[in-house]
């Protein structure tokens, strides 16, 4: 009796051992808990001078010169927490605004709400919260390497993006939307590469919100959603499977989602606004006589009171009408510059060179950079070998998310939200590379 009871003891000991949440011990769980836990650590290191002080400046010219709020991103949100409105992205009281999406500002409103408007704490749970959203980017990337690259690619590029300091550094020092845009984009492209073969109702119309989400978000990544969109419909239409009803669905659900802000702004403006309303005032930041193809600081409200006082006079669809036309008239006598200006900013972009002219990093940023983007082109470029549907989908989300950067000005913050996609890619460069090179070693022994 007593053998038997032993043996039941570690026959139930075994399948207590099987039942334990191996989740405690996947890559996966492992790389979200320490990336959360690095950033956290980093934004300590950066930022302690401020959380010790326990001030922060709170009078609007401080407070935009202050990267701990944002600058447009932190002004709009206090303007929300202080019952104004989605409004005065410089300061003051200069009226309504749809100079960026409006999601991310709503999100710091609420944080200055439960916080203080542009105190200490609501710093801190900023960061914490973009850190949140960057550790959360583990997750999709996860997902999305084991069904491209593979589970060492994925390893590789999962455990480059948790440790590797030149992706920590726009949650933990910058208060704009970089690591929900991350986080957003790799969610949708997940979803995208899942509903090829997927039939559930649920997932497509969490696929469409979600693609109105990061419209909201950053629209910029309207490129990526109509990207995805169409790479979907063609894969479905490929494999005889029904696509039209389900995306026609998904669509209307995005159109929902960003419906109440484009009515909003044609209310406020009394002409309609697609989603932001300073493509134009860009586009003449980095395109103009004498321009060496970078945003020029100089040429901002942010940093020049008497543009500052004209967009206050103007108003900003006036104010950003009149730089278009600036920006077009240059363009239309200048094409040959244009497309030189344009060159060397898809260059810059990929090369990491920071291109907000006034503002100067040093070149030892660019050594941050120029490699990952060398690496992501060599791990596609042999990708184009094994799977060529799936590659082009890579290919067009990668270089062509960008383009509104190629024709206006590239920031190095700007690639943020492509680089859990590029590291992915860095990723298989590397385990080919190993793989290749173990099957070299194993050869040779065989001889």
């Amino acid at each position: 009796m007593a053998e038997y009871q032993n043996t039941e003891n570690i026959r139930a000991t075994a399948t207590a051992d099987k039942v334990q949440p191996r989740w405690f011990y996947h890559p996966c769980f492992l790389m979200v808990c320490l990336a959360f836990l690095f950033r956290l650590s980093l934004i300590w290191y950066t930022q302690s001078h401020i959380l010790i002080a326990g001030n922060i400046p709170a009078s609007a010219p401080e407070r935009l010169e202050n990267f701990n709020f944002g600058f447009e991103t932190g002004a709009i949100a206090g303007s929300l927490a202080s019952g104004h409105g989605f409004s005065s992205p410089f300061g003051g009281s200069t009226g309504p605004s749809a100079w960026i999406g409006p999601v991310y500002p709503g999100i710091l409103a609420l944080i200055f709400k439960i916080f203080g408007l542009y105190s200490v704490a609501s710093c801190t749970a900023i960061l914490t919260v973009n850190c949140l959203f960057s550790a959360i980017t583990c997750i999709p990337m996860w997902y999305i390497g084991l069904r491209t690259v593979g589970r060492d690619a994925a390893l590789i590029g999962g455990w480059l993006w948790t440790a590797g300091l030149s992706f920590m550094e726009w949650p933990v020092t910058w208060v704009w939307d970089m690591p929900l845009s991350a986080l957003l984009l790799t969610s949708m492209f997940l979803f995208t590469l899942q509903l090829v073969e997927e039939e559930t109702a649920w997932k497509w119309n969490v696929w469409g919100i979600l693609c109105g989400i990061a419209a909201l978000t950053n629209p910029a990544l309207c490129t990526c959603v109509v990207i995805s969109g169409t790479w979907l419909v063609w894969r479905r239409w490929k494999q005889k499977r029904p696509w039209l009803q389900r995306t026609l669905i998904a669509t209307c659900l995005c159109i929902v989602v960003i419906s109440p802000w484009l009515v909003r702004n044609r209310l406020v403006f009394g002409q309609w606004v697609f989603l932001r309303s300073n493509f134009g005032f860009e586009l003449s930041l980095g395109n103009y006589q004498n321009s060496n193809g970078y945003g020029w600081v100089g040429k901002h409200p942010i940093a020049n009171k008497h543009v500052f006082k004209k967009y206050k006079e103007m108003g900003e669809l006036a104010f950003v009408e009149e730089k278009k036309h600036e920006a077009f008239g240059y363009i239309e006598e200048h094409p040959i510059d244009f497309l030189h200006l344009s060159a060397i900013r898809f260059w810059s972009f990929w090369d990491g060179t920071y291109l907000l002219y006034a503002y100067d990093d040093g070149t030892e940023r660019i050594k941050l950079y120029w490699p990952w983007s060398l690496a992501m082109l060599i791990g596609l470029l042999a990708y184009w070998a094994q799977d060529r549907a799936l590659a082009l989908y890579f290919t067009l989300t990668v270089f062509l998310y960008p383009w509104p950067y190629y024709i206006t000005y590239p920031q190095t913050r700007y690639r943020h939200a492509i680089e859990p996609i590029l590291l992915l890619f860095c990723g298989y460069a590397i385990s080919q590379l190993l793989q290749s090179s173990r099957q070299r070693i194993s050869s040779r022994s065989q001889q």
